[in-house]
């Protein structure tokens, strides 16, 4: 069973859903970014990134 199935969605709700999901995986990565970049500046006891 997939989602199209279950609910009825018009053009409106498929583009407000694609922008929330964009947004979302945006701040994934940006986050993922920052904490990897982060990691560098930490004392070497805590780097996660060698």
């Amino acid at each position: 069973m997939n989602f199209e199935n279950l609910y009825s969605l018009g053009p409106t709700e498929w583009s407000l859903f694609a922008l929330i999901l964009i947004i979302s995986y945006g701040a994934h990565f940006a986050f993922g970014g920052h904490f990897a970049l982060a990691s560098f500046r930490l004392a070497p006891r805590y780097r996660v990134v060698a």
